[in-house]
């Protein structure tokens, strides 16, 4: 965003905070799902295989490339379960058109119900963070 209002003089319709505070809950969302991930598989190695299945469609599905109205069931339901879906949708409100707080609320509550994930992600993890020898061969 700095670069684009330094170098190209772009200017965001609205107040960027909200794209900041957004962002630092879109980050806190998406490691909220990667550590959950990780709780429940157990394998590290595993766990990374399926976050990054998980998060591979997120260009094509969260609407940037392609109009998610135009998109199958499939395709939408893959695409809300992607805080960057959501994180998307709050920035061009934002950045693009100057939507007042009412239009891109529940984008803000999507992204914090994703991080409400972290706390059982947390409590479930320590019993996976024991270290597993046939990972460290592998590695």
């Amino acid at each position: 965003m700095v670069f684009y209002f330094v170098f190209l003089g772009w200017s965001p319709e609205d107040n960027v905070i909200w794209i900041v505070f957004a962002m630092a809950l879109k980050v806190l969302a998406i490691q909220s799902v990667g550590t959950l991930i990780l709780a429940i598989v157990g394998n590290k190695i595993s766990a990374f295989s399926l976050s990054s299945a998980y998060l591979a469609p997120a260009f094509a599905f969260m609407g940037m490339t392609f109009p998610r109205g135009d998109m199958n069931s499939l395709a939408q339901f893959w695409g809300n379960l992607m805080p960057s879906t959501h994180f998307m949708e709050l920035q061009v409100a934002v950045a693009d058109h100057g939507a007042p707080l009412l239009t891109f609320l529940p984008s803000l509550g999507w992204l914090a119900v994703f991080s409400l994930l972290l706390p059982l992600a947390i409590y479930r993890l320590p019993k996976q963070l024991e270290v597993n020898l046939k990972e460290r061969i592998s590695l």
